[in-house]
């Protein structure tokens, strides 16, 4: 507990040697470093799950497609078919 304790009287004398005119409320600091720290959390996590969707749709975009362009090149290839057969 007193390194814990001497670590962060001595983090906040650095602060207040780096602003001297500032008042320095430890709560309010340990506060904004807590939001600080989640926020930079969730933009990794929601970044993360961006790109995750990302992935997920190109790979359903690709394998639709695929089925599609099978799909086409099947369904000409009756039509001509047919066409073959009637002109014999």
């Amino acid at each position: 507990m007193t390194i814990m304790k001497n670590g962060f009287e001595g983090i906040k004398k650095w602060a207040i040697s780096r602003i001297p005119k500032a008042k320095l409320r430890w709560g309010f600091m340990a506060a904004l470093v807590a939001i600080l720290l989640l926020r930079s959390y969730f933009v990794r996590v929601l970044l993360t799950s961006e790109l995750f969707f990302a992935f997920a749709f190109a790979g359903v975009l690709v394998i639709g497609g695929a089925a599609y362009l099978m799909g086409a090149v099947g369904a000409s290839w009756l039509v001509r078919s047919r066409q073959n057969v009637e002109r014999d």
